[in-house]
């Protein structure tokens, strides 16, 4: 079953049941589906093929089991970021905290892009660049229980960058967002760390273009950047960040000071 096909059928799954339920009724199926789902498969350790190693399906369940336990009733079939740590249980992605994330090839047109911008940086990388480039491309599904922090933020790329590290086909970190823009340094001061660490420790940032999602995305939870959108003083704008292996393994080796594991389950589902 394909990353979508999963997602739809989990979400016409949970509309179907809340419509036949009470409230309080729904609450109790959507928290024993999630708790057997993961009993399930920590039970069956993981052996379901997926390309997606054990141990980011491990985290997945782990961090499902966590949220269960700090966030109740808002871990649910309806949350987007509930989801999204489902499907990487299944193995149908990796997820690293705050991002999912899944193997992909850089189009040649964008590897140009980011190439003209640093060439001296990717010259090694030419030859895969033109035939496309080995990336593990990022998305942050929308966070309906923790908030975007920079603590989030940080702990999640090193668990990105472990990834990156333990897969040689991986030359890169990819992701593309508006959160990237430079211009929200002056609009939103609380996300300006994004683009400065986007743009900083080897990685390299490209603007790219602006869409009808992004500005829904970049204006649903700010009145500031809706009103100046709306004002046409602001037009919220997707920047594309290419971070090759050997930069983001520089960052890893000076950042990741307590040696984070990657693939230890320590939670007891007998608790919920």
């Amino acid at each position: 079953m394909s990353e979508s096909a999963a997602s739809q059928w989990l979400l016409s799954t949970a509309t179907r049941t809340r419509a036949r339920l009470e409230d309080d009724e729904y609450t109790e199926f959507n928290r024993v589906f999630l708790v057997d789902l993961v009993q399930w498969f920590c039970n069956s350790g993981f052996s379901v093929e997926s390309i997606v190693p054990v141990s980011s399906r491990q985290f997945a369940a782990e961090l499902l089991i966590s949220d269960l336990l700090e966030y109740g009733d808002g871990v649910n079939l309806d949350n987007d970021e509930t989801i999204s740590q489902v499907l990487g249980v299944l193995g149908l992605h990796y997820v690293f905290g705050i991002y999912k994330g899944k193997r992909s090839r850089l189009p040649r047109r964008l590897f140009l892009k980011f190439l003209k911008k640093r060439p001296t940086q990717l010259y090694s990388t030419i030859g895969r660049g033109l035939t496309g480039l080995g990336v593990l491309q990022l998305h942050m599904p929308k966070l309906q229980n923790r908030r975007l922090t920079e603590t989030h933020f940080i702990a999640s790329h090193i668990r990105v960058a472990y990834a990156i590290r333990e897969d040689p086909s991986l030359h890169a970190l990819f992701g593309a967002s508006w959160y990237f823009d430079p211009a929200l340094k002056n609009i939103s001061p609380r996300l300006a760390y994004l683009s400065q660490f986007a743009e900083s420790h080897g990685s390299i940032l490209v603007r790219m273009d602006s869409d009808e999602n992004i500005v829904s995305d970049a204006t649903l939870t700010s009145s500031t950047r809706r009103t100046l959108y709306e004002k046409g003083e602001y037009t919220p704008t997707r920047y594309g960040r290419l971070w090759p292996r050997l930069s983001l393994m520089k960052w890893l080796e000076a950042n990741d000071k307590v040696g984070t594991s990657v693939g230890q389950t320590s939670f007891d589902t007998r608790s919920l």
